[in-house]
Formats: structure tokens, sequence, C-alpha cells
């Protein structure tokens, strides 16, 4: 699956997709997150609630305080996970396409299909970082870009409960 997804180069050389503006500072920024937040998390909850609670019983009626705080880390993590997964994405993207267009020797084009238009982004108006990257989706795109794919962050969320 790798053969299809990096080139030889990268393949050699794994290191250098990090070399991509903006890209190591999405993914340190994303894992700082999570990290935090599960330390947190198991701080707050399971060191608390199994100091206090012995058996299931006494915490019966903590139950629906416990499935929304649940419910609220999910819609949390989507909040805050979800548009830096779109930039790196993003930003890969873009180091892929300006590899495609070196090696093919053709300027971005603009071909336009039954229902959708696709074109490469420019050199004028290219990502230069993470907060290019997210400043020119919100202006072409608008804030809804951000938030592509909440629910597959939603469901990582879920799994990792």
């Amino acid at each position: 699956a790798l053969d299809a997804l990096l080139s030889p180069t990268e393949r050699r050389h794994p290191y250098r997709i990090f070399i991509i503006p903006g890209l190591f500072a999405a993914c340190t920024l994303w894992v700082l997150y999570v990290v935090g937040t599960i330390g947190a998390r198991h701080f707050f909850f399971v060191n608390q609630i199994l100091d206090k609670f012995e058996d299931w019983e006494n915490m019966r009626p903590y139950l629906p305080l416990l499935v929304g705080a649940i419910i609220f880390s999910v819609v949390l993590n989507a909040l805050v996970l979800t548009p830096l997964e779109v930039i790196m994405v993003r930003l890969s993207i873009q180091a892929k396409m300006m590899q495609v267009t070196l090696l093919l020797d053709t300027p971005p084009v603009e071909a336009v299909g039954p229902s959708f238009l696709l074109r490469l982004r420019t050199d004028k108006d290219e990502y230069t970082g993470l907060i290019s990257c997210a400043r020119l989706i919100i202006q072409e795109e608008g804030w809804g870009a951000l938030y592509r794919g909440w629910w597959w962050t939603a469901f990582h969320g879920i799994l990792f409960i």
C-alpha cells in the first residue's frame, strides 16, 4: 500500500515528507493535543472516578455525567483535530501535485467535468505553511471546508474511549 502512496524517494527518505512547509507544525500540534488531552482525561476521569467509587452501584447516579463528559470529549476532539487533519492533507497533496507538475513539465490546468472543477494550485496561490493554508481554505471555501470529514475524526475519538 505504501508503494501507491509514497514515491521511491519518499520511501528511501521518509523524513523528507516533513520538510513540506507547515506539515511538521500541523503534525506536532496534532500529537501535542492528543497526548495532552489523553493525560488530562485519564487524570480527571479515570483516576477521580476510581478513587471515589469502588463499585458500579455507587457510580450509577453519575453515569449521565460520565456519558456527557464522553460526548463532550468526542465533540471537542472533532472540533480541534479535524481542521488540523484537513490542513495536513492539503499540504501533503500540494507537495505531491508540485512533484507531479515538475515531473510532467506542464503548468497547472483547469478541467471542467460534468459536475466538478479541478484546479491545481499555482505558485502564486500555493500554501506556504500552516497559517497560510488555513487562511486560504477559509477565504476560498469557507469555514465548513475545515470540517469536512468531522465524522471520521469523531469516529476515531469514539474508538479511543
